[in-house]
Order: structure tokens, then sequence, then C-alpha cells
């Protein structure tokens, strides 16, 4: 079995939910260390998701996706916090 490493398997995860790729984005607030894996770990683990179950989820946190589609919002910024260029 051969297992990518996890940088590998988030920066591939976190394309955008339409399949085009997302420009990074920042977070509107700085996030804690724990906040970040969360959000890293939902682009992650979203495309293996319903995207009924994907969408409901994103829209937890509020305060993070303002300002559009809260699941397209969450890969934007885990695409940032990876450091992914545009």
């Amino acid at each position: 079995m051969v297992h990518a490493p996890r940088e590998a398997r988030a920066l591939r995860a976190a394309a955008a939910p339409s399949g085009e790729r997302e420009r990074p984005v920042a977070p509107a607030l700085p996030l804690t260390l724990e906040e970040q894996r969360a959000v890293i770990a939902f682009a992650e683990r979203a495309p293996l998701l319903s995207a009924e179950r994907a969408d409901e989820i994103a829209a937890i946190p509020t305060a993070l996706t303002q300002g559009g589609e809260p699941r397209a919002r969450l890969f934007a910024i885990a695409a940032w916090l990876l450091g992914r260029s545009a």
C-alpha cells in the first residue's frame, strides 16, 4: 500500500466542489491551530461526503464562510492554509 503525504492529499482534496480551482483566500479572522486543522480536514473529507452533507457542515462556521458559497469558501481557505498558489 502506498500512502501519499498528508499535505499532498490535502492539496488534491482542496479543489473546488465543481472541479474548478478556487483562488486561495485568507480566512477573515485569525484561526487557532485546531481550527486550521479542522478546515483542512474538511477539505480532505468533503469529496467523500454527499454534496448535501458537505454543504451542511460547511455552513456551520458562519464567521469563516461569509461572502460566498460556504463549501467553496472553506476549500479556498484550506488552499490558502496549505500554501497553494492561485
